[in-house]
This record gives C-alpha cells, sequence and structure tokens, in this order.
C-alpha cells in the first residue's frame, strides 16, 4: 500500500487495483454492448443496398403494354446507344428516349423488326425520361426503384446517406453533451436506442422518399448516441493496460455486423422488408434495462459518490476480487471530481438573491451554461485545443475514405460479395491493429496506416477496370488500413480528453467523421462523370495528407485518463520536459563521439 501523497497522483485509475480493471465484468460489458453495435451496423451501412442503384432506361409504356416484344427489342427502338470506337460495344443511354409516336407503331406494326424498319431516325428529338424501368436481377426494389431516383435526380440518392450523416452531426453532439453533463451512460445509452427501435421500424412503412429521409435522420440520432456511449462505458470501466485491447475489440462487433449484412439483403431483396427486419431484430436491445450499467468514473467526477461506490464494489464481486475497503474506495473516487457536485450546485443559492438555482427556469439555464461551458473547454488550453484540432481532422478524413471505399460499386458485379468482403477485412484489422498501437504506440500506427491506405486508393485509380481481381485486392487492402485508423481513432478520443469532456471531445469528433461521411455518397456517385478514379485519388491524397497531420498528437499509449483539464496540461508540460531530455542525451552522445 503507498502514502496518501502517492495515491492522490495515481487518481481514480487506482480503483482497479481494487475491484480489477480487466476481469469477468469487464469482459461481460464489451459482450453486451456489442449487441447493439451488430444491430446499429445495419441501419449505418444500410444504404450499400437500400440505396443501391439497378441498372436502368426510360420507360416506353406505350410499347410495354401494347405489344409483345423483348425487352431488347423495346430499347433498340427507342433508346439512344452509346458505341464504343475500340471494340464495337455499346451500350444505352440511361436517361434519355427517342421522342416518336410509340402508340403509332405499336398499333400499325406487326412485329418488331417491321415498326423498326420503318422508323426514321433523322432529326428525331432526344427527351429526358419522366418514368425509369429498372432492371431486377439483383434486387426486387431498392429506394432508387422506388422512388425513381436516378439520372437528373441522382443526387436523392446520394442524398439518403448524407441525411443519416446529418443525423449522426446532431446526436453525436447532442447526446455527447448530455451524456457528459447530465444524464451520464446508461441513460444516454436507453434514450438513444429507443428512438433507433422506434425511428427504424417506422420507415420500412415510409411512403414517400422524404419522410423515408426524415425517420433515417432520427434514426442515425439514436444510432450515433448508442455507439458513442457505449464505447465510452466500456474504456471508463478498463484499466489503461486493457484499454487498447478492448478499445480494439469493441470494432469487432460492427465488422460482424457489417459480414450478416449482405446475407440479409441477399435473401432479403425489397427494401421495406430489409429495413423492416433491421427494426424487428433492435427490439432484442429492450434487454439493455437490465444490462446495461452506469459508469462508476461519470459517477464520481460528478460527485455521486454513494453510487460510484456501488457500482465498484459490483464490479469486484463479479471479478471475484477481494471486498474492497469503503474508504479506500472513496478516497480515489473523491479525486475525481474538483467541484462541487451537480445537485449541489443546483441547490445552491446567492446570498444576494440575484440568482435562484432551486427555481426551473434558472435550473433551465444553468444547463445551457453547462452544456456551453463544456464546448468551451475543448479550446480552452493551449494542449486542449492542439489536441481537438489534429483529432477533429483526422476524424472527418478517415470517416470519408472509409465510406467512400463502403459505396464504392464500381469493383465487381456481385454487390453481396463486396460488401462481405468489405466486413471481413475489418475483423483482421481489429484484431491485429491492437499490437502496433500496444507496442509502438497510437501516433505511429495512425500515421502509418492512413499513409499505406492513401498509397493502395492511389494505385487502384491508375488499374485499369479490366484487371478486376488487381483492383479489388487493392480495394481490400485500402478497406484493412482505413479500418485500423477507424479502430484507433475512438480509441484516441477516449485518451485525449479528460473525463470531464471526455464524451463531448469524441461527439464532436465524430461530428467532424459525420461531415466526411456525409460528403463521400456525393464523391462517389456525382464525380464519376470526370473520370470512374477520381474520387479514388481524391481518398487517397487526403489519406496521406491525414497521416502527415496525425504526427500532431501526443503519444498517449503510456498515459494515464485524465479527469481534468489540469491534468491534461500536467502531462503536455512532462512530455515537453522528456522530449527536451531526449534531445539533450542525444546531442551530449554526439558530442562525445
Amino acid at each position: 500500500m503507498t502514502n496518501s501523497d502517492e495515491k492522490k497522483n495515481d487518481g481514480f485509475e487506482k480503483v482497479y487495483d481494487y475491484v480489477g480493471g480487466s476481469g469477468w465484468f469487464q469482459w461481460r460489458l464489451l459482450l453486451i454492448t456489442s449487441l447493439q453495435l451488430i444491430i446499429v451496423t445495419w441501419h449505418h451501412i444500410g444504404y450499400s443496398f437500400l440505396g443501391a442503384v439497378p441498372d436502368h432506361w426510360c420507360k416506353i409504356e406505350d410499347l410495354e403494354t401494347r405489344t409483345n416484344w423483348t425487352l431488347t427489342e423495346i430499347k433498340r427502338l427507342s433508346i439512344p446507344r452509346t458505341v464504343k470506337s475500340d471494340s464495337g460495344e455499346f451500350s444505352y443511354d440511361k436517361c434519355h428516349y427517342y421522342n416518336l409516336n410509340y402508340a403509332s407503331l405499336a398499333d400499325t406494326s406487326e412485329s418488331f423488326e417491321e415498326a423498326f424498319s420503318k422508323t426514321s431516325y433523322e432529326g428525331v428529338e432526344i427527351l429526358e425520361c419522366t418514368q425509369w424501368d429498372f432492371d431486377r436481377t439483383i434486387y426486387k426494389t431498392t429506394i432508387p426503384s422506388e422512388f425513381q431516383l436516378v439520372c437528373g435526380r441522382r443526387w436523392m440518392t446520394a442524398t439518403i446517406q448524407s441525411s443519416y450523416m446529418a443525423g449522426g452531426l446532431v446526436g453525436t453532439v447532442f447526446f455527447g453533451t448530455v451524456s457528459d453533463k447530465f444524464l451520464g451512460r446508461r441513460k444516454t445509452i436507453l434514450i438513444s436506442l429507443t428512438i433507433v427501435v422506434v425511428c427504424g421500424l417506422a420507415a420500412a412503412f415510409a411512403k414517400s422518399y422524404w419522410i423515408f429521409l426524415l425517420l433515417r435522420f432520427f434514426t442515425s440520432i439514436g444510432v450515433s448516441g448508442s455507439i458513442q456511449n457505449c464505447f465510452v462505458l466500456v474504456m471508463e470501466h478498463a484499466d489503461i493496460k486493457y484499454r487498447a485491447l478492448l478499445g480494439m475489440l469493441e470494432q469487432i462487433p460492427f465488422a460482424i455486423g457489417y459480414m450478416i449484412l449482405p446475407l440479409l439483403a441477399y435473401f432479403i431483396r425489397d427494401w421495406a422488408m430489409l429495413q423492416l427486419s433491421f427494426g424487428l431484430i433492435s427490439l432484442t436491445l429492450v434487454s439493455y434495462l437490465w444490462w446495461v450499467p452506469e459508469s462508476p468514473r461519470w459517477l464520481a467526477t460528478h460527485g455521486n459518490e454513494e453510487d460510484s461506490l456501488k457500482y465498484l464494489l459490483r464490479m469486484a464481486k463479479v471479478n471475484k476480487f477481494p471486498k474492497p475497503s469503503k474508504e479506500a474506495l472513496l478516497e480515489y473516487i473523491r479525486q475525481a471530481h474538483q467541484q462541487p457536485p451537480p445537485r449541489e450546485q443546483e441547490e445552491r443559492v446567492l446570498e444576494n438573491g440575484e440568482v435562484n438555482l432551486k427555481s426551473a427556469s434558472s435550473k433551465f439555464k444553468h444547463r445551457l451554461r453547462g452544456v456551453a461551458e463544456n464546448f468551451k473547454k475543448l479550446m480552452s488550453t493551449a494542449e486542449i485545443r492542439k489536441r481537438s484540432l489534429v483529432f477533429w481532422t483526422i476524424f472527418l478524413t478517415v470517416s470519408m475514405v472509409y465510406y467512400g471505399l463502403v459505396f464504392s460499386t464500381n469493383l465487381t458485379s456481385d454487390p453481396f460479395l463486396l460488401v462481405f468482403l468489405g466486413g471481413l477485412m475489418e475483423i483482421p484489422a481489429y484484431l491485429l491493429t491492437p499490437i502496433p498501437a500496444s507496442k509502438l504506440g497510437r501516433r505511429p500506427t495512425t500515421c502509418a496506416t492512413f499513409m499505406l491506405t492513401g498509397v493502395c486508393m492511389l494505385g487502384l485509380s491508375q488499374i485499369d477496370s479490366s484487371y478486376e481481381t488487381t483492383r479489388i485486392v487493392l480495394a481490400m487492402l485500402a478497406k484493412f488500413f482505413i479500418s485500423s485508423t477507424f479502430a484507433i481513432i475512438y480509441l484516441l478520443g477516449a485518451e485525449l480528453y479528460p473525463t470531464e469532456m471526455r464524451t463531448t471531445g469524441l461527439a464532436v469528433g465524430i461530428f467532424c467523421g459525420r461531415l466526411g461521411g456525409g460528403s463521400a455518397p456525393y464523391i462517389v456517385d456525382l464525380l464519376q462523370h470526370i473520370g470512374k478514379d477520381f474520387a479514388s485519388v481524391i481518398f487517397g491524397v487526403s489519406a496521406v495528407a491525414a497521416g502527415l497531420v496525425a504526427l500532431g498528437l501526443p503519444e498517449t499509449r503510456v498515459l494515464e485518463m485524465a479527469d481534468n483539464v489540469h491534468e491534461v496540461e500536467k502531462q503536455a508540460v512532462e512530455i515537453k520536459e522528456k522530449r527536451r531530455m531526449s534531445r539533450m542525451s542525444i546531442t551530449d552522445g554526439l558530442t562525445q563521439l
């Protein structure tokens, strides 16, 4: 047992010596939170199938209803063709048709050959489609085929995922803040999952594009609140030695959900039924009412000593540790907060009578000030400010590149295989990344995975589409490296910020990630007219640049998780001093030589 001064320097982390920071309680919590991540993953990347755009062409109703011609014959008569000069191959226009009198041709012609032989295309006007037919070979229906979101309306397809990302912007900031300041991790998770279940089910019955968009928006709010708070909950239950391992392993359920999604989509090829399956399966998350605990660290930071102690004693029991002394635990619990508990602040009345926090309006204003203050703290000191700017920049980039790869559909003709392989690559990424992250450090690993992603994407942009296998290999390697970066990014968010603003800081990072992810569908879908692989160039250059920016991060591998801004600044001073001493020792060594 160390003396009191030494205990004080250890902070809240020391409680894990008494209750266990890597036992059955932590692994059970990881398994519990994994369930929601598997399920919400389907909402998160379901756009790959819900928003898939099948092959399409103008609908010529007179020919379809008044003749018995084959589809090829109808298209040959009515749709302009583009012929490749080098190979002689041709493709039918997806967005235009010839302005002919199709009703007359259908009524006066006995066969296609007769109609085609008497049709002259000289001077015939070419018009934009008003209705489309879709290839039903792969999908029975998708959102684009249901609501005719092609050609001039193609931007509305990309907006399906961008609106989802916009919901993530709201959800990460809102639920991140209320989790840190008011509700805690458990209540925030329960509210978030309720939104996911209700809106996910309702979206399956949407009869208009805009209603579906709105419900996806609110579903994303719930998904974001659930993912980030479950992650933080696991991190706040782990000791310093196992944070990296648990943080990385918590990403594996996402990969499992990723791989299950194409299996669901393979057997359920109607968008409404697929969306309904997401909602019905998510009903199992009602079990979280009994399963999910509160974070004793959050309770301690907010001055709730009694509940924090209760959860810690329960943790010790589950981890089969001897029942610890309550006095010893309370000593560390009290070190986690330096300000008066929030309850005491709300009940406090200033002697001059100007402010009475017991009134409802004053309490509301007080909470708004608390939210604003938490965001201000993210830029309050030099070290916190530097960490925030670097973290937000790399989060925006990793999300943009990651979702750009997820939603790229020009690599193979089998979308189910492509998505399955994309999910499969995430498992080795999450299993192997903890090794360099723990041994070499978070900063060099982040830089390296970004750089390797960029190299693969730039290489992919230079490979001709006829080399499909090579393109798939490069794309999957890029997926492996960017998934590794994504795993590290959440760990960094948990380690860079102190407890009093951890979820808020991570939430703003995820907010930036949503901006990057929201841009990905537009980059992939709307820039194809510039070049088929133009998006790969953008993603490759961005990844390389982000790798260089990541060098501005501190190395958090050996740092204790801070509880307040003062501890963060103290860490920064210590890091600078170590670097200074290291440079001096190198200089002295060279001088002696």
